[in-house]
């Protein structure tokens, strides 16, 4: 599980769309394409757009505030079980 973009040397100025996309594989199952299952996004903790259901796993998030910015992303498989990435430090600039 990991987030793939952004990554913390892109540059990304306040008020601009970024797709953010993330990588999950479950070793003993799968994630599914339905609800619970799929792929959460988070800036700071806070969930941005919705959660994607279908592989390549990605949503678009448009900051409106010039800082320091930690994303995650959230994994459910089949089992109901989690698994949250390590966090991407990006910086986004007025």
């Amino acid at each position: 599980m990991s987030v793939l973009t952004p990554t913390p040397s892109d540059t990304i100025a306040v008020g601009t769309s970024v797709s953010v996309t993330a990588n999950a594989v479950d070793a003993d199952g799968f994630i599914p394409n339905t609800a619970p299952g799929g792929v959460t996004f988070y800036a700071d903790g806070e969930p941005i757009g919705s959660n994607d259901l279908n592989a390549p796993y990605a949503v678009t998030w448009t900051p409106t505030v010039a800082t320091t910015y930690s994303l995650r992303a959230l994994a459910t498989d089949d089992k109901g079980n989690t698994r949250l990435s390590p966090p991407v430090s990006i910086v986004v600039r007025s």
